[in-house]
């Protein structure tokens, strides 16, 4: 079953998280979204914030269930032990 494409609206509202140094797409939060450190869901659109501060958080935290295929790939290469 093929899905929809995206809205211009849609699209306008999906947080792109891209590679610092290449700018090439990592992933989507609409795909993998970004939590909190206390494992809470970012709303889409909102900046991830440290405790109880407007310091924004430099981690992005990812659900291992929603996270994509060649991050999982690059922590079981690298984490052999946990796999």
């Amino acid at each position: 079953m093929s899905r929809a494409l995206p809205t211009r609206a849609e699209l306008s509202t999906i947080t792109e998280i891209k590679c610092k140094r290449c700018r090439n797409l990592l992933f989507t939060e609409e795909a993998s979204p970004s939590l909190t450190s206390h494992g809470q869901v970012v709303a889409q659109g909102s900046r991830n914030t440290k405790c109880n501060s407007d310091v924004p958080e430099d981690c992005i935290y990812l659900a291992e269930d929603n996270m994509p295929d060649w991050i999982h790939e690059v922590v079981d290469r690298n984490n052999p032990q946990f796999s």
